[in-house]
């Protein structure tokens, strides 16, 4: 989620929504059929949420959203985070609102738009699972009374 910080100065700003499964198909969640495909990709990459108005990647600097057709909207919130996402997006992205500590901008849907995205929003990825691990029972976590009892005992 966004940095509890900026959600907090913010309200309102940002989407909240549940994370939709990587397995789930495109075509039923994006507003323009043509980038199922490309949305498709990034629910494998990214930790893909669903709100009232589409979907949403959320990151700890901002939000990355479908703005049209090969398109994608970033939303964009705190005053340093804004000057260096501006500053390092310059000549990619174009500047559709912007406030006085937040702004929204729009940009082509590439790898390489959304490589620097990732990195500039610092949005959530999934984690990726081992081969091996496919299939197994994941570990429970140890209960602090259960770790007590085997240094106590």
């Amino acid at each position: 989620m966004t940095t509890p910080a900026i959600r907090d100065a913010h309200p309102g700003l940002f989407a909240t929504g549940a994370l939709i499964d990587r397995t789930a198909h495109g075509a039923n969640i994006v507003e323009h059929p043509a980038n199922a495909t490309r949305l498709d990709a990034l629910m494998a990459t990214h930790q893909v949420r669903r709100s009232a108005d589409g979907w949403f990647v959320d990151g700890a600097r901002g939000q990355l959203w479908e703005f049209g057709t090969g398109k994608l909207g970033c939303t964009i919130a705190g005053t340093r985070n804004l000057k260096r996402v501006l500053q390092l997006s310059a000549g990619c992205a174009t500047v559709t609102q912007r406030g006085d500590d937040e702004a929204n901008i729009k940009c082509d849907w590439t790898a390489e738009t959304l490589q620097n995205l990732t990195r500039l929003l610092g949005l959530r990825r999934r984690k990726r699972c081992s081969p091996d691990a496919v299939g197994r029972p994941v570990p429970r976590p140890r209960t602090a009374e259960a770790s007590l009892s085997r240094v106590c005992a």
